[in-house]
């Protein structure tokens, strides 16, 4: 009812996709510019926001991308800011859920319009051909984001920033050092690492393992990784029967019993980086692995019977993750993105970043749980002659926590914001420009 009330007020002010003006509807006359088709739908937003979402089947596969703009209702707007979700979840899952405590509407109310752009495998069904990911990698996933952002900025005209998290963020550098405009102005990433080889040399190695791991996988049609579609379903049951017998065995702990399903989500998520994925029967590797400690900080303590273990989220609530992975797509990610991550982030020859390309200001935030001071990238860019990237290591935080976190508005987003927010006198923007209380330093 709620939503229908809105979307009532919405076309009768004429603001509606089809009717009235306004950067929304420059948004969608972009991305249907040369007759590209285009599904769009006007969703619930609120009486100050204005929320569109669109597939757009542009190139040829039959699964779209799915872009979603939201923009404050009768406000100025200055810049646009393209948001690149991690492979697996999407905008609605990383950047809108639940919407008013989401970094999509933050940055809407401090005058951004917002485009987020969600990869096509978010649209792959489970009974599709999943070897339409054979080849769905870095370059794909930064060729559709240049699409999305090229037929926007012909309609909006606006200087912009794209930001990525997780395998996002890698996208977003890809991009940066590919595109070089006068319009755009600042790349930002959301806890992603980049190794050292002399300083990290454990880390290359483990890399380069991995990378044959995937192209075993690949070799042998494994094309999707699903690790996020699981973590949904152990959310959903920890929902239904957290004291419930898990079948997990704690034998790895030293310890005896089968976690309940409420302690396997807990351990799972504070203590990621010890956890299998699909590399692990070849590797041995988790499949987090260079992850700092978890997704999320908090505590685990554990007794000698299962059910008597006591745990904790230090930033996160168990319930708006389970709305998170409602909002979830297919939670596939293509096994071919995952190998190109990790030859980028390691920096060998398979895929890499172009560094010295990204001239644009940059703000790299890492959890200091999740990817911490992993951070050789920045200082690549640096080496390049670019002068302005600001690092930023958020202490006693996961890798979701940077955007899911009860507090991330305070702890995390306001390190997002352009520099001339700083003169507005506020005591947030004061402690945002002098760096105040974070494990921060400039390249």
């Amino acid at each position: 009812m709620r939503c229908l009330l809105f979307l009532a007020v919405c076309l009768l002010n004429g603001v509606a996709w089809g009717g009235g003006g306004g950067p929304v509807r420059w948004v969608i006359e972009g991305l249907r510019a040369d007759g590209v088709h285009v599904d769009v739908q006007e969703r619930c937003a609120d009486s100050e926001m204005r929320w569109v979402e669109a597939d757009v089947y542009a190139g040829e596969s039959e699964h779209p991308i799915t872009v979603n703009v939201l923009a404050r209702r009768r406000a100025r707007t200055t810049r646009v800011i393209y948001l690149l979700t991690t492979s697996s979840l999407n905008y609605r899952s990383s950047f809108f859920t639940p919407m008013e405590k989401g970094l999509a509407y933050y940055l809407a109310t401090r005058g951004y319009l917002v485009v987020g752009i969600t990869p096509r495998e978010d649209n792959v069904e489970p009974g599709d051909d999943l070897s339409v990911m054979a080849g769905w990698g870095m370059e794909q996933h930064r060729d559709d984001v240049r699409t999305i952002i090229k037929r926007v900025q012909r309609g909006v005209r606006l200087p912009y920033d794209v930001l990525g998290h997780s395998f996002g963020a890698i996208v977003a550098l890809d991009y940066a050092g590919h595109y070089s405009e006068n319009d755009f102005e600042r790349v930002m990433v959301l806890d992603v690492p980049s190794f050292d080889p002399e300083a990290q040399p454990d880390m290359i190695a483990k890399a380069q393992l991995s990378l044959w791991a995937y192209d075993e996988l690949l070799a042998t049609e494994n094309y999707v990784e699903t690790s996020l579609f699981d973590l949904r379903l152990l959310l959903m049951a920890n929902a239904m029967f957290p004291d419930a017998d898990s079948g997990q065995s704690r034998a790895f702990l030293e310890l005896p019993g089968n976690f309940t399903f409420a302690g396997l989500l807990h351990f799972s998520l504070i203590y990621s980086a010890s956890m299998p994925g699909v590399i692990s029967p070849l590797t041995g590797l988790p499949q987090e692995w260079p992850m700092v400690l978890g997704n999320a900080a908090g505590t685990y303590t554990y007794a000698f019977d299962p059910a008597a273990d006591t745990f904790g989220l230090a930033h996160m609530d168990v319930n708006r993750l389970l709305a998170v992975a409602g909002a979830m797509g297919s939670g596939y990610a293509p096994v071919a993105l995952a190998r190109d991550y990790t030859s980028a982030i390691a920096d060998q020859e398979l895929y890499s970043v172009d560094w010295a390309g990204i001239d644009e200001k940059v703000v790299w935030v890492n959890a200091g749980l999740g990817m911490g001071e992993q951070t050789h990238g920045a200082t690549l860019i640096e080496g390049a002659g670019n002068e302005d990237v600001r690092v930023h290591v958020i202490p006693g935080y996961g890798h979701a926590d940077v955007i899911l976190g009860e507090n991330a508005a305070e702890d995390v987003w306001e390190l997002l914001l352009p520099e001339e927010e700083c003169w507005g006198g506020n005591y947030y923007w004061w402690r945002y420009c002098y760096g105040y209380g974070y494990s921060t330093y400039w390249h």
